[in-house]
């Protein structure tokens, strides 16, 4: 369990993870989870030390690419909102756990996590944004849930260790490149009427010999 000091809770809000890494477990009650600022150009704002008389880097994500020590991470059920990016390029990251709150992977979110290799998904997932998983290289295998509708562009791009994929029936749109560069992919399961939007998906998967697709 993670020391409730190493989080800064404002109203339900984690707006930053001050720990040591390892496998961090967010706080139960935690409604949001901060990410990139849409209000700035980059990713960071600078605030002024009075003490030190000095500007520091304060950044805008909760878990920032810095924090390289990161093992795992563990979002309860009550999390209903990670904003785009929180743990992009933390690239010591292997194991995901969201909770059976969020109904949307926001963009960016897993992006660059480069030694991800397994994540559990919420069983009301309605979405995966763009780029959500985009050089996730160590993830080999995903299992989509039900309730899944939606796939953006780049979703699992040059996830390159992903050797097979199920599309769940309920998916209504899979948008262009959403697996594109996966060259270890070599089979999937599509719903039939998602054939010609998972052909224009697949761009440079170059190992893809096995596509069943079902009714």
């Amino acid at each position: 369990m993670s020391d409730p000091k190493d989080f800064v809770i404002e109203n339900g809000i984690l707006k930053r993870y001050i720990g040591k890494g390892g496998n961090v477990v967010i706080p139960d009650g935690v409604t949001e989870i901060y990410g990139w600022n849409e209000e700035k150009e980059d990713y960071y704002m600078y605030d002024y030390d009075s003490i030190d008389e000095r500007y520091y880097t304060v950044f805008n994500r909760a878990f920032d690419e810095h924090h390289t020590s990161l093992r795992g991470v563990t979002i309860p059920d009550s999390v209903t909102k990670i904003k785009d990016y929180t743990f992009s390029r933390c690239t010591s990251l292997k194991t995901a756990t969201i909770g059976n709150g969020l109904t949307e992977i926001s963009d960016l979110l897993f992006w660059g996590c480069e030694s991800l290799t397994s994540v559990s998904f919420s069983s009301i997932l309605k979405k995966i944004g763009s780029w959500a998983f985009s050089g996730c290289r160590s993830l080999t295998s995903i299992t989509l849930p039900a309730s899944l509708e939606v796939i953006d562009e780049g979703a699992f791009e040059e996830c390159s260790s992903l050797t097979s994929v199920t599309i769940p029936p309920n998916v209504k749109n899979i948008s262009k490149d959403a697996f594109k560069d996966c060259t270890a992919l070599k089979s999937a399961t599509v719903p039939e009427k998602l054939r010609a939007q998972f052909s224009d998906a697949i761009s440079g998967c170059t190992a893809l010999k096995n596509i069943e697709f079902v009714k």
